[in-house]
């Protein structure tokens, strides 16, 4: 099996650094802020899933904590608090944090969900301590804690939640939180220095007596809650250290170098305390860390300016004589999950979406007969030509985008609304005309697709609030109107949404449950009913011609289900049946599929294509010759298959061929195309790492 590929270079995106994050831990969902004032929600059920991302535009998020059963608080420097809900997956309300820049958050209980009304003690960049309560929805200011000549830029209770530790520029200060009064107060500068700056970013109790702080110096330093005294300093890191990660009797402490180092307490002979020993370091990143974050099964998660997520076991278990070294168990990229680029395969086009504008290309021509070589690259008759450069107004970001079959239509989303543009390609020039739409719901969509076009016609399919919308667009009178709307899976509910052309649109809910309904504007559902598996979907494709639903699940399983009849089809059930089935390098902690796409020349190929690499798959071809279930008893995977075992036909796996993958599709000719970002063209798009002296350079 072989193919032909299209390997696009010249897409210039580069994901953005990350910021802060927060876990929820009884409902397992991890968020992550992000420079480009976006929001990342992710869920650690079984895996680390990214599942939606909220636009926070206009706002620079710098903490964030959970509140409630599903309300999410994001502190930004503008010195709003906004309130994000994780069910409407959009920003409620926003309030005022009283006094500039939100820096810190801070909550007497550990269990955000304990109640209905919760208390939230805010630090902001005027030297104040808010406290504010969430009453259900509503997030109200109450009072004042206290006021301190310099910006609080770390908050942390005691266990008991009678003591609250404030960390600052140069000192530390203990709160009676019945009295409101300060206790105690810590210095960290040195006397003897003149002018000399220290600033605390992490702060956290590990008990009643013993209170952990990391600065901006790279010391780790020990203090007894109850005297102020120093009991341990350590000069941990070359730089800052921006991040503190503690587990019982266990530290995790990462900073502007990204050393990752765990201290573990020992306790010893008169000494109740104990001593902080350094244990492991381990260095995942490349540029600077800024959380730390333990989640269950001992799962670290790190994350910081270079915008990757790295997953390390943190606890192990050791063998006799053996060292329990950390082990990383993934990296994954920080591209987003959601498309970027669209592709018109009748006539080659494809969009990039940047963060404020989008760019029309058309691909470059293979050469029909190349002469024979041995380079297995085909060279290019005529190079690829970007048609268009379009800028959204006012340079808002642009959050949804999509182009029609046809080349003729194309249409993204703001914050401003819905813009809808008439392309008229002429060689490489392009005319466009612009079409108004008059309707606020559309402005808060979170899904986009274009069903059927036309030279004149064309149908814009939106998922909002209400449901499904159906919006006509008719280029004779430049205007857009909504002609149906269809609540069959409520709009609240949807999770994804995919598009086969001109007649069919595929929806998954957010309880995994699958709709296909007919995209001609009447919204009318397919009178059958599809299975539901218990997994998260991640990707689907629709084929018209064969009326099938390809799904892909963050189990990295494929399921093929008939749209006349419901079932699953012999293609998914010879493919499931298989022992090297997924691809053995797929982990569960690997990067999920992110599409599907199906070959308009040979129908029975496809390729699920994902952040670290494309697989294709030819229906007609897949043979199961390693069965991973025998005798009805289910057989492990690992120890099923041999160690000298064949891929398995009609699945081409490019695992190494590729990196950074933001898209995969194919042309009107049946080519691959790859949109991928090198390794080494994002690390020159972020900035200069810290440089360690080390002894002899």
């Amino acid at each position: 099996m072989s193919v032909r590929v299209h390997r696009v270079n010249f897409f210039n995106y580069n994901p953005s650094a990350v910021r802060c994050a927060a876990y929820n831990q009884p409902e397992e969902l991890l968020a992550i802020s992000r420079d480009d004032e976006t929001i990342d929600i992710w869920t650690t059920k079984a895996t680390l899933y990214h599942m939606y991302s909220v636009a926070a535009t206009g706002y620079t998020v710098d903490c964030l904590t959970w509140a409630g059963h599903e309300s999410l608080l994001a502190g930004s420097e503008q010195g709003e608090i906004l309130q994000i809900s994780s069910t409407l997956r959009s920003i409620t309300s926003t309030t005022d944090g009283q006094g500039g820049a939100v820096c810190c958050f801070a909550q007497p209980s550990d269990n955000p969900t304990v109640s209905d009304s919760q208390t939230i003690y805010v630090g902001t960049q005027d030297g104040g301590i808010r406290i504010f309560t969430l009453c259900g929805t509503d997030l109200i200011y109450d009072s004042t804690f206290a006021l301190l000549k310099s910006r609080v830029s770390c908050l942390s209770f005691a266990p008991d939640a009678t003591k609250l530790a404030s960390g600052s520029s140069n000192q530390i200060k203990l709160w009676d939180v019945s009295t409101r009064r300060c206790g105690l107060r810590i210095r960290l500068d040195d006397p003897t220095v003149r002018r000399s700056q220290c600033l605390v970013n992490r702060i956290a109790f590990i008990s009643l007596s013993t209170l952990l702080s990391v600065d901006s110096l790279g010391r780790f330093s020990v203090w007894s809650a109850r005297f102020g005294t120093l009991s341990q300093c350590v000069q941990s890191h070359q730089g800052s250290l921006t991040s503190l990660c503690v587990d019982r009797d266990a530290v995790y402490l990462s900073g502007v170098h990204p050393l990752l180092v765990k201290f573990v307490r020992s306790v010893e002979t008169g000494n109740p305390d104990g001593v902080w020993i350094k244990v492991w370091q381990t260095q995942n990143h490349s540029h600077a860390v800024n959380q730390l974050l333990l989640i269950s099964d001992s799962r670290l998660l790190s994350m910081g300016v270079d915008s990757r997520i790295c997953i390390t076991m943190a606890t192990r278990k050791r063998s006799r004589g053996c060292r329990s070294n950390p082990r990383r168990t993934a990296l994954l990229s920080g591209l987003p999950h959601s498309n970027r680029v669209y592709i018109a395969q009748p006539t080659n086009h494809i969009v990039l979406q940047y963060p404020t504008h989008l760019e029309l290309w058309r691909l470059g021509e293979p050469v029909k007969n190349p002469p024979k070589s041995t380079n297995p690259w085909t060279p290019l008759q005529t190079p690829p030509t970007k048609l268009l450069h379009l800028t959204a107004k006012n340079e808002s970001p642009i959050l949804l985008a999509a182009i029609s079959l046809d080349s003729h239509w194309l249409v993204y989303r703001n914050e401003s609304g819905l813009a809808v543009f008439y392309l008229s390609v002429d060689g490489d020039s392009v005319l466009l005309d612009k079409l108004m739409v008059a309707d606020v719901r559309v402005s808060k969509a979170t899904h986009l697709a274009i069903g059927w076009s036309s030279a004149d016609k064309c149908c814009v399919v939106a998922v909002t609030s209400d449901g499904l919308v159906f919006i006509e667009c008719d280029r004779a009178t430049l205007e857009g109107g909504v002609t149906q709307q269809s609540r069959v899976l409520d709009g609240k509910s949807v999770h994804l949404m995919a598009a086969g052309g001109s007649k069919l649109l595929a929806v998954c809910g957010r309880d995994w449950s699958l709709e296909v309904h007919h995209s001609n504007g009447r919204g009318r559902p397919l009178d059958v009913a599809l299975p539901r598996r218990c997994v998260p979907v991640c990707a689907m494709g629709l084929d018209e011609v064969k009326r099938t639903l390809i799904v892909a699940y963050v189990d990295h399983k494929v399921y093929e289900w008939n749209l006349k009849t419901g079932e699953e089809t012999a293609f998914s059930t010879e493919l499931n049946s298989c022992a090297n089935w997924p691809p053995v390098y797929r982990t569960p902690n690997s990067a999920k599929p992110s599409g599907v796409s199906i070959n308009p020349i040979n129908r029975d190929q496809f390729i699920m294509q994902s952040h670290d690499g494309v697989i294709l798959l030819d229906r007609s071809r897949v043979v199961c010759k390693t069965p991973l279930r025998e005798s009805g008893e289910v057989v492990d995977r690992k120890n099923s298959i041999p160690d000298n075992h064949e891929p398995l036909p009609g699945v081409l796996v490019f695992n190494n061929r590729f990196h950074n993958v933001l898209f995969g599709g194919f042309t009107r000719e049946g080519d691959l195309v790859v949109v991928e970002r090198s390794n080494e063209a994002i690390m020159q798009s972020l900035p200069p790492p810290l440089k360690v002296k080390r002894f002899g350079r």
